[in-house]
């Protein structure tokens, strides 16, 4: 028995991992017909024929390359993908959405004192902009933003203005750099109206990016403070870009991923990256 097992591990460098007591020959399996493998005493065994599918890599899941995305997207969604969006709210996000919030709410606390008082005493003007934005299935609803631009800029897209700079409040490029402006937006999530990962709230005029998100099929989901398409470049991405990541995130969206674009968020505002105004 000893020298009938050096040999079949002398044959077959995969038999050094195996027990010897439990295989002597292995015929190859194959992804539709299944596999024979005979035991010791020459008694063989028929396993059932398993469909072998190719997984993707954890990256291509997450952060696929922008033209494999856009590729795949230009279709319109299926039946499926729609039912995937328009599928109910798990109380478990919700519960995410409320204890990241409180939590948020309570450590920026300090700093949302200070960025209050320095917004009222470097420009005329409320403190706490409301800003018009579109819902899921195009409600509206009131966002909280602290007020980076003066009160009479025009109500359009930062991207839309001739010169967004000349707007900025003295603090205001210092907010948006840090994404301090976004901190009130935690009060728009515990009421219900945000979630904290989701497509960014559109504008009530942006009909073509409120029209490009209902073509692909994700205008059902509920805005979020931040999403797929922030950390994979944000104010550098062109709509139809952050459309479709918005797509792929509707598709792939479990709370594991909300957790990690969560992180990428966090070092991404440390490192003020994508962002233009």
């Amino acid at each position: 028995m000893s020298n009938r097992t050096d040999r079949s591990r002398n044959q077959d460098p995969t038999m050094s991992d195996l027990d010897a007591d439990e295989l002597a020959t292995k015929e190859p399996a194959s992804a539709s017909t299944g596999a024979r493998y005979r035991r010791r005493g020459d008694i063989e065994v028929d396993l059932p024929a398993v469909e072998l599918r190719p997984v993707a890599p954890r990256s291509q899941t997450y952060r696929r390359r922008k033209t494999d995305i856009l590729a795949e997207d230009s279709k319109p969604p299926s039946a499926s993908a729609v039912a995937q969006v328009q599928r109910p709210e798990t109380g478990l996000k919700r519960l995410f959405d409320i204890c990241v919030s409180l939590v948020a709410l309570v450590l920026a606390s300090p700093i949302i004192i200070l960025v209050f008082v320095a917004v009222r005493l470097t420009s005329p003007g409320p403190a706490i902009y409301r800003s018009v934005r579109v819902g899921p299935n195009s409600s509206r609803f009131e966002m909280f933003k602290f007020r980076t631009m003066r009160t009479d800029t025009p109500q359009l897209a930062t991207h839309l203005l001739s010169s967004p700079e000349s707007y900025l409040t003295p603090v205001g490029s210092f907010l948006r750099k840090t994404s301090v402006d976004e901190l009130p937006q935690f009060l728009n999530v515990l009421k219900g109206d945000m979630s904290i990962i989701g497509p960014r709230p559109a504008l009530f005029n942006q009909d073509d990016l409120v029209a490009m998100r209902k073509a692909a099929g994700v205008d059902a989901l509920r805005p979020g403070v931040t999403g797929l398409a922030q950390t994979c470049g944000r104010d550098l991405l062109t709509l139809e870009d952050k459309v479709a990541l918005e797509k792929t995130y509707s598709r792939t969206r479990t709370p594991r991923l909300d957790a990690r674009i969560l992180v990428d968020t966090v070092v991404g505002v440390f490192l003020a990256s994508g962002v233009n105004h």
